[in-house]
């Protein structure tokens, strides 16, 4: 939380869960990369990450539970990276669909 001087983050495989503010007000936080193993992302995680423009998402959206404003202050104009397979379901799910640029390029 409220930690400027992180720019990226990218989270392991043995992660299965991102706690409630885990990344709140992490204003110099630019990209992240959510692995496969994610299921669970709490409310408000990444709130006020303004300068958050790029998610790379690898979970199925469908199997993963959010919490309450997970994206709140996320710049929604930013990219959001998944696997092709997944792309209609984020464009679906409750607060990934919020993105207006999500593309399927992960491999």
């Amino acid at each position: 939380k409220y930690c400027s001087g992180l720019t990226n983050v990218n989270i392991p495989n043995s992660v299965i869960s991102i706690g409630y503010g885990a990344f709140d007000n992490c204003t110099g936080l630019t990209s992240v990369t959510i692995p496969n193993s994610v299921t669970s992302i709490g409310g408000y995680a990444f709130r006020d990450c303004s300068g958050l423009t790029r998610i790379d998402a690898y979970p199925n959206p469908e199997k993963v539970s959010t919490g309450a404003n997970v994206f709140y202050g996320v710049p929604k104009n930013g990219t959001l990276h998944v696997l092709p397979k997944y792309l209609s379901a984020y464009r679906r799910a409750s607060q990934w669909c919020e993105f207006t640029n999500i593309k399927g390029d992960l491999t």
